[in-house]
């Protein structure tokens, strides 16, 4: 229960981070725009992969399973690319 908590914690969290930096997207133009662009997707895409990674961990399956490092951190890029 408490991992549960803490998901929902990180998806609040990271969803108001993406959102204060969106702020900062629509007040600025050029290369300052496209930077707090990739900021506010790199947190939104973070908060994302984290929610969902924490949740798994507090599934049990039942049976034993793990996890591959690489494409773990694999998962984490392609969610903050496809969320920006």
């Amino acid at each position: 229960m408490r991992l549960v908590v803490l998901a929902a914690l990180v998806c609040a969290l990271a969803s108001f981070a993406a959102i204060n930096f969106l702020n900062h997207v629509r007040k600025t133009t050029g290369y300052m725009r496209d930077v707090w662009l990739c900021v506010a997707a790199t947190a939104s895409g973070f908060g994302i992969w984290a929610t969902h990674f924490i949740a798994m961990l507090a599934y049990s399956p039942g049976m034993p399973s793990g996890y591959n490092i690489i494409l773990t951190l694999l998962s984490l890029v392609a969610a903050i690319l496809l969320t920006g």
